[in-house]
């Protein structure tokens, strides 16, 4: 038994529906780039905050004598203050004054070297602060929807420690 179209050629030339298929088809694609860009972009901003947040705690400390309190720095570097009485928010959603690491160490100049605008005695040594931070990357919920797992973000800067200011 064979069944027969009623009218092929109405059928082959039929249009209706297909903006909406091609839609069905298109939008996941468009919905996973775009949210994707969103959620990294969002990802970069976070790191160029942290990256802010410890060259400026480095910067603070390297001002300042190695006996200053370890708290200050780390307060620079998550809030951009160190004094938080007023309770700011962190720069970074989820960053702690826990999550950032002070480290003070010296150096040997090396055996001496002289520059166009200063002379360095051989021997001399220089004390450099290091500032540490890894902070949990705060997704805006796309990054789990792939797959990605937990994102650490990490950031070091170090300054030489010049003096008291």
């Amino acid at each position: 038994m064979r069944f027969k179209l009623q009218d092929q050629k109405s059928l082959a030339g039929d249009q209706r529906g297909v903006a909406l298929l091609e839609l069905a088809v298109i939008l996941p694609v468009l919905l996973t780039i775009g949210l994707g860009a969103l959620d990294f972009g969002n990802l970069i901003y976070q790191n160029h905050l942290i990256l802010n947040g410890v060259r400026d705690a480095a910067r603070y400390a390297s001002g300042l004598p190695a006996t200053t309190p370890l708290a200050y720095v780390q307060n620079v570097a998550v809030y951009g203050m160190k004094d938080i009485s007023g309770a700011p928010p962190p720069r970074v959603t989820g960053w702690t004054a826990g999550n950032v690491t002070v480290a003070y160490s010296t150096i040997a100049n090396g055996t001496g070297s002289c520059g166009a605008a200063r002379c360095f005695r051989g021997g001399d040594t220089i004390t450099m602060v290091t500032v540490n931070a890894s902070v949990p990357y705060t997704s805006l919920g796309f990054m789990g929807y792939l797959g990605l797992g937990s994102i650490t973000l990490s950031a070091t800067h170090q300054e030489r420690l010049f003096g008291v200011r």
